[in-house]
């Protein structure tokens, strides 16, 4: 008091983090006084809620100055709840409405184009051959007489023996036309069930000649085996001279006489192809049981034998 006159001193308003722990405190003393607590609990309640009206609050108002973009801010007591405060808007510029494109077509999903099948001509059961063939190491080449050689391997399939096997090369220009043809017959005289053997086919050089193709082999049957002649030793290198010389000892290992025996050798490369095909009697050209006789085989053709890299030797030779 002063002056006579009645002052009124505002309280100030109780914080929200103060209100509820002050409720959570009361919450805790609910099992010892379980009455006293339900009630002190209703009146936190209603206090948090809307406050006490015996105490007076400050309203504040916010105010638009004359300023743009400035704000005054006013406060003033106030009984009971006071009412969120509210904010007077600003002008906006409403924006201009831009044009949304029209939604483009999408284009129509063409087909997938049905797959190729792909042939397969490899047979799912391999079938037997019934008459011999030529494999695929063959190769040609020009000689150092400007002749042309072709040296491969042809096989024999079947069940019997074979003799007079002949090979027969044709040769064919750019246009697939044929320009020339050569024959051998194989250097082994019979060529048993299972087993292969050599050739080289030498002609002279055909005009314009682009590839060569192998006819079918032919052939005649015989009831005649392998000769009884066997191979005892076996050498092949380069000489000094760059050919290649295969040399050897051949015996006949029968009870008969074994004529025009002799060793046929062929060479490979690096990759099992044919090099050349060779053959030379041995020295006494007949051999008598039991006999061993040396032969030798020079390959000289070729321009170079360094492609050489291994070589079989066959025997061959005639009981009858």
């Amino acid at each position: 008091m002063a002056h006579g006159r009645e002052q009124h001193r505002e309280v100030p308003a109780i914080p929200t983090h103060v209100k509820a722990y002050r409720c959570a405190a009361l919450y805790a003393w609910r099992k010892t006084i379980p009455t006293v607590t339900k009630m002190l609990l209703s009146l936190c309640v209603l206090f948090t809620t809307v406050g006490l009206s015996a105490v007076p609050v400050l309203q504040r108002t916010i105010v638009e100055t004359t300023q743009p973009g400035t704000q005054r801010v006013t406060e003033t007591p106030c009984a009971g709840v006071c009412p969120s405060p509210t904010l007077t808007p600003t002008m906006t510029t409403t924006p201009t409405a831009t044009s949304i494109p029209s939604p483009t077509a999408s284009p129509s999903p063409t087909a997938s184009p049905s797959p190729t099948p792909i042939r397969n001509f490899i047979p799912l059961v391999a079938k037997p051959a019934t008459m011999p063939f030529v494999l695929s190491n063959a190769r040609a080449w020009t000689n150092i007489f400007d002749r042309v050689e072709v040296s491969g391997e042809v096989a024999n399939p079947t069940a019997q023996s074979l003799t007079s096997v002949k090979i027969v090369v044709n040769f064919f220009d750019a246009q697939n036309q044929l320009v020339t043809s050569a024959s051998v017959f194989t250097a082994l005289d019979v060529v048993v069930a299972g087993e292969k053997t050599c050739f080289t086919v030498v002609a002279n050089p055909p005009a314009g000649w682009t590839r060569y193709a192998f006819e079918p082999p032919t052939y005649r049957t015989t009831t005649d085996g392998a000769p009884p002649v066997t191979l005892v030793a076996s050498r092949g290198a380069i000489s000094d001279t760059d050919d290649y010389r295969v040399v050897g000892q051949l015996q006949n290992a029968a009870t008969i006489r074994v004529r025009f025996a002799q060793a046929i050798a062929t060479l490979y490369d690096a990759r099992g192809d044919v090099v050349q095909c060779g053959a030379a009697f041995v020295g006494s050209t007949d051999l008598e049981p039991g006999q061993t006789s040396a032969f030798q085989i020079d390959f000289f053709s070729k321009p170079s034998y360094q492609d050489v890299t291994t070589f079989r030797v066959q025997t061959d030779g005639r009981t009858r």
